[in-house]
């Protein structure tokens, strides 16, 4: 019957799509190559760099607007957010960013960029926090 059989091979297509995460892979593979997260992640990483090098201003005005531009895109396609190292990388920029403001003589906003991650993970940042100030009391 060419009925079954088409049931069938969508049946055992959904299946192997689901056990190679195809979903995932397929919709970040498609963000990745966008203008949008190409600048989004060029600004965290030269907000990351100038952090350690310790230009304050700099820093925080980059990791700001990564982080700004990031939740515009996680808004459109919260599926990338089911990757450990996407979600290790935004607390990584969200602790940077915390710890710049604290320095500028500024407290934390109560809203802020991808806030949910920060409230979905709070083993990881905790944890995440920990290794970042070990980094920092050791003179970055």
């Amino acid at each position: 019957d060419p009925n079954n059989d088409v049931i069938s091979k969508r049946h055992w297509l959904d299946r192997y799509q689901k056990m190679t995460n195809y979903p995932y892979w397929a919709a970040r593979s498609k963000v990745e190559s966008e203008p949008e997260m190409v600048e989004a992640r060029r600004k965290l990483y030269e907000g990351k760099k100038l952090f350690f090098k310790q230009d304050i201003l700099q820093a925080r005005e980059l990791l700001e607007s990564g982080l700004n531009e990031l939740q515009a895109i996680f808004e459109q396609h919260p599926i990338l957010l089911d990757e450990q190292e996407m979600v290790e990388d935004i607390i990584k920029s969200q602790l940077m960013w915390f710890y710049v403001l604290r320095i500028s003589g500024e407290p934390n906003p109560e809203t802020f960029p991808m806030m949910n991650v920060w409230n979905q993970n709070p083993a990881l940042v905790s944890e995440m926090d920990q290794r970042l100030q070990e980094r920092v009391s050791d003179g970055l």
